[in-house]
């Protein structure tokens, strides 16, 4: 057998290798034959599998609202699907989503997206960066400001009582006749800024000199004729005595009209009246040139007290009468005091609920515009006080910073201002410093404090007007004050009554009115200790009842 025969039996596998790989090299070598079946569905699967990796990353790219339109997440959950959402989608060309228009139907929140990818950007795409800055005070200081108790240059809810003072004055001064008006009304009504308004804003066409008196500031009643004098003449220097017959032939003489504005003219009041009697006569002199306004509280004091001025036409005064303020006239005259000073909206700086509050204690007690005034502006100062310590979270750009225009979250509002009325109610009878007990008439103080020492060593805390004059006679006597009769006596209560001092109840006969204090007593004693002889009155309270 030869060799190859041989090699062929040996080795059959050799054989068909040696095809298949001259099989396999001949399908190379032919582009025209089609790949085998296995071949085909291999490549069909991987051609497949890239369509399908496409079509999920473009979908990926297309922002679709992820919140449904009647589902409502938590802000911080949309903010975190939100950013989810920005962090998968690759393309920056296309800005996501605000939170307004997650939360809208798919149809509008493409809209927005839309209208927001033409204003360049969102909001994650450029964070801005906060800082805590100290909030803007301007507001708090202007409203302190506006709140004075000075003569403001705009009179609010006095319209029919400034149309009466006008209509009176205008006339004499135009004309040059003489007259007289007495204003009556409780304190914080706003009689001397009226007449003091008028004269000062409105113009006549005739000419007047201007003497204003506070007779609170004279020591006896008779003094105010030399005072008047030495307004009228800077050079007249003589005594009491001689100043009543120069004001008569000075008021008489040629010149321009005299405007007398005597405020707390109750203050001239004697036992004979004959102060009161002398200034309201003045008026009706021969050729007079004297326009006489008196202020006062008593509401019935020409008619009580000036009898005779009834009797003649000429002495007899125009009477207008104040009436206490009403709970809306002090919140609008608040409102509109610090509206003229901030430029903002006035809720910024006092809650209107807080005005309205306010208005309602203060006109329910004693309608007293002044004490309402007081009381907001101790609460804006402490509003402001309390702004100045806190830290406002802000935006920490430049202009924010420069422009001081970051606020304040802290208004007045009804807890401040309840605290605020307790701090001045406690000190009602030193609310004006302890001079006001200075600046009181003796007798005054001498009847508050028999009344304070009957009232702590009775059982009730009421008295009689007859138990309380024969108390007070009795420590006039111990001390050597000349003491005054009862007609008197019931006046000067009076006058203590409107002070806000006491409470007096008119009956018909008077020594059975009774009268009571309207302060704790416990203020009112403290303050009086501070006065040597008032302390020694109250030490020694059982030998006057």
């Amino acid at each position: 057998m030869s060799p190859a025969a041989q090699n062929q039996i040996n080795f059959p596998c050799r054989k068909l290798s040696v095809r298949r790989k001259m099989d396999f090299d001949r399908d190379l070598a032919s582009p025209t034959k089609s790949p085998r079946k296995e071949t085909s569905d291999v490549a069909n699967e991987a051609e497949q599998s890239v369509r399908l990796t496409r079509s999920s990353s473009r979908r990926a790219q297309t922002p679709t609202p992820s919140i449904p339109h009647a589902v409502r997440l938590s802000p911080r959950k949309v903010h975190r699907n939100l950013f989810k959402n920005t962090v998968a989608s690759s393309p920056a060309k296309e800005a996501p989503l605000s939170l307004m228009t997650k939360i809208c139907s798919p149809k509008k929140a493409a809209v927005r997206g839309n209208e927001e990818n033409h204003k360049g950007g969102a909001l994650l795409n450029s964070p801005v960066k906060l800082k805590l800055h100290h909030p803007n005070v301007t507001s708090f200081a202007k409203a302190r400001q506006a709140l004075h108790t000075t003569t403001p240059s705009t009179i609010f809810c006095r319209d029919k009582e400034l149309a009466v003072i006008e209509n009176f004055m205008r006339p004499l001064i135009d004309e040059r006749k003489p007259g007289s008006m007495y204003i009556s009304g409780r304190p914080g009504t706003g009689k001397t800024a009226c007449v003091t308004h008028i004269l000062s804003n409105k113009t006549f066409s005739g000419r007047f000199e201007l003497i204003f008196v506070n007779c609170m500031l004279l020591r006896t009643p008779a003094s105010i004729f030399q005072h008047i004098a030495q307004q009228l003449d800077a050079k007249w220097n003589a005594s009491a005595r001689e100043a009543l017959p120069f004001l008569e032939d000075r008021l008489t003489d040629t010149g321009p009209m005299i405007v007398l504005v005597l405020d707390e003219i109750d203050q001239m009041s004697t036992r004979d009246q004959s102060v009161l009697y002398a200034i309201f006569e003045l008026p009706a002199l021969k050729n007079s040139r004297l326009i006489l306004i008196g202020l006062a509280n008593a509401l019935d004091l020409t008619d009580r007290a000036l009898v005779r001025l009834q009797s003649r036409v000429n002495f007899k005064p125009v009477l207008l009468n104040f009436s206490p303020y009403s709970k809306q006239d002090i919140a609008t005259i608040l409102s509109q005091r610090i509206q003229e000073a901030v430029t903002e909206d006035v809720g910024n700086v006092i809650a209107p609920s807080a005005l309205q509050y306010l208005g309602g204690k203060i006109s329910s007690t004693s309608g007293d515009l002044r004490k309402a005034i007081d009381i907001c502006r101790r609460a804006v100062e402490l509003a402001e006080t309390t702004a100045k310590k806190q830290l406002v979270l802000a935006p920490s750009n430049s202009e924010s910073q420069n422009s001081g225009s970051v606020p304040t979250n802290k208004c007045v509002n009804i807890p401040l201002l309840c605290k605020m009325m307790g701090s001045v109610e406690s000190s009602a009878f030193c609310s004006a410093n302890s001079d006001d007990m200075d600046d009181t008439p003796l007798q005054q103080k001498l009847i508050i404090v028999t009344l304070l020492v009957l009232v702590k060593m009775g059982k009730s805390k009421q008295v009689t007007l007859g138990k309380l004059h024969q108390s007070y006679s009795k420590v006039c006597s111990k001390y050597g004050v000349t003491a005054i009769d009862f007609d008197e006596f019931a006046h000067t209560c009076s006058l203590v009554e409107s002070r806000g001092i006491v409470t007096l109840k008119k009956k018909g006969n008077t020594r059975l009115a009774p009268i009571c204090l309207r302060l704790d007593e416990r203020e009112v004693e403290s303050t009086l200790k501070d006065k040597t002889l008032l302390s020694s009155i109250l030490a020694q309270g059982s030998l006057f009842v």
